[in-house]
């Protein structure tokens, strides 16, 4: 038997033996501490192969759940828990005084209104006190202009009125002369026709006769006068003269019959015919006259009494004008008709939007428009609230509903507040008006018209409410009916669970059953491939454990 190192060889294997066991349960022990992986057994120690291989397997099973974690972590969840659960919505709205007096121009003729002095906004003033003056020199100006157009009218009213007086009595006058000449213009054309024509023309005609007749007897008294005288020898001188003369009588006879042959024929052929022309003229001109008197006179004295009333009534509307511009002129001065404060402009919906605007024009020298508001005299006490109440926050703010107001400028005052009315017609699309009474204590002195507040209201209040955020709620249904969620099982497909959904509010949704303190529901949507044992999932960790065995391999 062969000795080493003094022993014999029996009795160095055994040794051998007992070493390995009391390292190989060494090790067991370690690597179930670390749940690392364990070191090469001894290769020379009998029957290591197998106990290698099963390490080396449990190893690999760790390296492939560890990427297995990598690749698929833990999707996101909701631990389920007991919190406060309420609803709370906030309007935003203005302190606004109900009783506040608008000041405006109700001018009725006067346009031009230019500001001398006005109080400044925001000053506390009493009932009497002047807020705004206009310079009214123009307007009295103007008052006196329209005083004396008054007199004019008035006189001028006044002479028509006695014209009117003299027509009506002197139409009759004048219709009865009218009608006396046309009558004696008939005459007369009668008078013509029958008898004086033609006595004219036997006139003529025995004129002309008488002339020719004449210049005959001179001729021939002439011719008598000469054939006597011839039969004397001797010529006195007698006789010679009274040749001398006859034949002067002659000569003249027979110029006055030419002449009388001429007018002959100018009465004859132009005067006569003339005269007749001129009597059935005058006729025709005196029945028109006659007409014309009977037909006018009526019209003349109709637009004579309408030229009166028509001056009459302009002077009637002149002195309503007159009369407007003297109230307007009252206007000049506009007093507090209470105590309060001034503000420019109107409030709209609490709010003197336009109050920038009204400061410049409410400047020395600026021009306003009658019927725009002006000044609002508000008093301080009471307030009310007015806000817009989104169409969403309807179902909350109710009549009578009561809640909290909070000014802007004052945080620490917490105010009651209960809506007195909601306006069902909308200011604007999703928008409604609605009014809060408020209660003002002592400490809310410094609130005034005007200031803004937001007001809270806290219908729904529940504190050990399980709630849940409203995207894990799923519904097969397309109107949202029949809601449920997905519990999350590590390593399991989601549960699929119904639950009953009471109130929603800020994301969040009320669960009234279907689930307990500490449930988790998955937030998104599951993703089966990430979460329990998919397809893709045991494909990979069939290749990853063939990855693995064949590291080892490589390390053998």
């Amino acid at each position: 038997m062969l000795r080493r190192n003094g022993y014999t060889a029996p009795a160095g294997l055994a040794l051998l033996a007992a070493l390995a066991l009391a390292c190989g349960g060494r090790l067991s022990a370690e690597e179930g501490k670390s749940g690392g992986e364990a070191p090469l057994a001894n290769p020379i120690l009998p029957n290591d192969g197998k106990k290698e291989e099963g390490k080396e397997k449990d190893a690999q099973d760790k390296k492939e759940n560890d990427k297995k974690n990598e690749k698929d972590p833990k999707p996101p969840t909701h631990i389920v828990e007991k919190e406060l659960f309420q609803i709370e919505v906030k309007v935003k709205g203005t302190f606004e005084a109900p009783a506040g007096a608008t000041l405006s121009v109700p001018a009725k003729q006067w346009t031009m209104w230019q500001v001398e002095k006005a109080v400044e906004a925001g000053t506390k003033v009493k009932k009497g006190d002047e807020l705004v003056v206009f310079d009214a020199r123009k307007l009295d100006e103007a008052i006196a202009d329209a005083e004396k157009g008054a007199k004019l009218a008035d006189l001028a009213i006044q002479r028509l009125e006695e014209e009117i007086k003299l027509a009506e009595a002197g139409d009759p006058v004048e219709l009865a002369a009218a009608e006396r000449a046309q009558k004696v213009a008939e005459e007369e054309r009668k008078a013509w026709k029958d008898t004086e024509r033609g006595w004219r023309v036997k006139r003529a005609n025995l004129s002309l006769e008488s002339s020719q007749f004449w210049c005959e007897s001179e001729e021939e008294e002439l011719r008598q006068l000469e054939k006597m005288y011839k039969a004397d020898d001797l010529t006195e001188e007698t006789e010679e003269f009274i040749l001398k003369r006859q034949r002067y009588y002659v000569k003249m006879s027979k110029a006055y019959f030419e002449r009388e042959k001429e007018e002959h024929q100018l009465e004859m052929k132009v005067l006569i015919l003339r005269q007749d022309e001129k009597v059935e003229e005058d006729l025709r001109r005196t029945t028109l006259a006659l007409e014309k008197a009977r037909t006018t006179q009526p019209l003349d004295r109709a637009k004579r009494a309408e030229d009166l009333a028509k001056m009459k009534y302009d002077r009637a509307k002149a002195a309503a004008n007159l009369a407007e511009l003297k109230q307007d002129r009252a206007l000049m001065k506009l007093t507090a008709p209470a105590d309060g404060f001034v503000f420019y402009g109107e409030a709209t919906r609490g709010v003197f939007s336009e109050s920038q605007m009204m400061e410049k024009m409410m400047r020395p020298g600026g021009m306003i428009k009658p019927f725009d508001v002006l000044v609002t005299v508000v008093p301080a006490r009471p307030l009310k609230i007015r806000a817009a109440v989104q169409e969403a926050d309807l179902q909350y703010v109710r009549e009578g509903a009561t809640g909290r107001a909070v000014p802007a400028g004052f945080a620490d005052l917490k105010l009651d507040a209960k809506v007195a009315q909601v306006n069902p017609i909308a200011l604007s699309p999703g928008t409604f008006d609605a009014t809060f009474d408020v209660s003002i204590n002592g400490d809310a002195d410094v609130l005034m018209p005007g200031m803004a507040c937001e007001t809270r209201f806290v219908p729904y209040r529940k504190k050990d409410a399980l709630a849940v955020p409203e995207s894990v709620l799923r519904s097969e249904d397309a109107f949202g009916d029949d809601p449920y969620v997905e519990i999350y099982h590590e390593g399991q497909e989601p549960e699929k669970r119904k639950v009953k959904v009471g109130k929603r509010f800020g994301g969040k949704a009320e669960i009234l059953e279907g689930l307990k303190e500490g449930d988790e529901v998955l937030l998104g949507k599951p993703d089966k491939k990430k979460n329990g044992k998919g397809d893709q999932g045991e494909k990979g960790g069939k290749d990853d454990a063939k990855a693995g065995a064949g590291g080892e391999k490589g390390k053998k």
